[in-house]
C-alpha cells in the first residue's frame, strides 16, 4: 500500500511540474489577471444584478483584456 501511495505522489508531482508555468510567466499571468479584473470592474460596474447577460458581458470584457495582454483567457 505504501508503494502505491509513493508512486501516486511521484506521478502527481510529475504532472504538476509538466503543467505549471515558469515563475516569470506565472508573474506575468498574475499581473494580467489583476489588471483585467480591474478593467472589468471599471467597464462593467457591479450593479447588484446577477442576470445572465450581465455575467456574459463581464466575461467578454475579461477575455478580451486577457487576449490583449497576450494571455490565454
Amino acid at each position: 500500500m505504501r508503494k502505491i501511495a509513493k508512486y501516486a505522489a511521484i506521478a502527481m508531482t510529475g504532472l504538476l511540474m509538466a503543467t505549471s508555468l515558469s515563475p516569470a510567466a506565472s508573474k506575468a499571468r498574475d499581473a494580467a489577471i489583476r489588471k483585467c479584473n480591474a478593467v472589468v470592474l471599471k467597464q462593467v460596474p457591479n450593479t447588484g444584478g446577477d442576470s445572465t447577460s450581465y455575467q456574459q458581458q463581464r466575461a467578454a470584457v475579461w477575455k478580451d483584456c486577457m487576449v490583449n495582454a497576450g494571455q490565454k483567457p
